[in-house]
């Protein structure tokens, strides 16, 4: 087991019906792959999130958010 937390900004501008979209998306994969958290965004730019869950799936699905272009990470534990 192991947990994730990490700070990013957005690049671009989401409306409601995106971020709508990446919860649900984020919400398959992370059942999929056995993994639970939480995600905050303050409405403008900044996410934060925790996730925990087998390891090998955190690094994978990690390895998947950090190259993911819609957000830079910033800060991760």
């Amino acid at each position: 087991m192991k947990g994730l937390i990490y700070i990013s900004h957005s690049t671009v501008p989401l409306n409601e019906e995106q971020l709508q979209e990446l919860v649900e998306r984020a919400s398959k994969t992370n059942l999929e792959l056995g993994i639970t958290g939480y995600l905050s965004y303050d409405g403008k730019e900044t996410f934060i999130q925790y996730i925990e869950g087998p390891s090998d799936n955190i690094t994978l699905l990690f390895d998947k958010i950090y190259k993911d272009k819609r957000h830079r990470v910033t800060h991760f534990i």
